[in-house]
């Protein structure tokens, strides 16, 4: 797959849950942006929050992450989401300003490394 099928968002859009390349013109700074940025569909869970619950067990924190639903972090929209990392150091998300015009998947890694 080459790398310069770029496809329109008003076209189509990525999977749920896709990681893609992303670009935008960046008006501000008369700059051609490329990112790499997650796809998420409202509703759709990004990740997990970590059980900080100090009467929890390590088995019942191990659960809360893998099973219960109530510890997902949600998109409270559609759109492109960074991943960062909040003070504490947990992961969190945060929608990307909606600039985004054109997507393209990403290719396959090498086969031999």
């Amino acid at each position: 797959m080459k790398l310069d099928k770029w496809i329109s968002v008003h076209d189509e859009l990525p999977e749920s849950g896709q990681r893609v390349l992303t670009y935008y013109y960046d008006n501000s700074f008369e700059l051609h942006q490329i990112d790499l940025l997650e796809y998420h569909d409202k509703g759709s869970a990004m990740g997990t929050k970590p059980d900080r619950d100090p009467n929890h067990t390590t088995r019942e924190r191990l659960f809360n992450a893998l099973y219960n639903t109530d510890y997902d972090i949600v998109a409270p929209e559609d759109g492109f989401y960074i991943s960062e990392y909040d003070k504490d150091g947990d992961v969190c998300y945060r929608k990307h300003k909606d600039c985004i015009t054109h997507w393209q998947p990403l290719p396959q890694p090498p086969k031999e490394v």
